[in-house]
């Protein structure tokens, strides 16, 4: 589960941005964002139903020391990135597709950014997190319905 504030709430905050997109890795800051806090990962509301960017930050707690995989699926693309390393590309035009990338960390609070843009057709962007020895399957920290 995700957190944001640097506090115990759960969730994300969002900065969204109508316009026309083509990498969720060049995604640059627009004039007049929308922003905003989230329970859990979602679409805000207000967007067009294509061309659009959102950018997510908040915080995952690690229990303990090891290698933890993420995952992104999205329709169109994401990248993710922990402590500002990018771990997951998931980018360009395409339908649902999941990415995977592994980092090792340390027990405690770890930011995370996830970037998600939107052209035409579906809309969907999922993340998901899992220790990489002995998980029984990904939990998802970041979801959208």
């Amino acid at each position: 589960m995700c957190i944001r504030d640097r506090g115990e709430t759960p969730g994300v905050s969002y900065r969204a941005c109508p316009g026309t997109y083509t990498s969720a890795l060049s995604v640059a800051s627009c004039a007049h964002p929308v922003v905003g806090d989230l329970a859990e990962l979602a679409i805000p509301p207000g967007l067009p139903a294509t061309d659009y960017s959102v950018s997510y930050e908040g915080q995952v707690v690690v229990p303990e020391r090891g290698i933890y995989v993420f995952s992104t699926t999205s329709d169109d693309g994401s990248a993710l990135w922990i402590d500002g390393t990018l771990v997951v590309n998931n980018d360009g035009f395409h339908a649902p597709q999941t990415r995977f990338g592994d980092v090792a960390l340390m027990p405690g609070r770890h930011d995370v950014r996830l970037v998600f843009f939107q052209g035409k057709g579906g809309a969907k962007v999922e993340a998901r997190m899992a220790r990489r020895a002995g998980d029984a399957g990904a939990v998802p920290f970041l979801t959208t319905p």
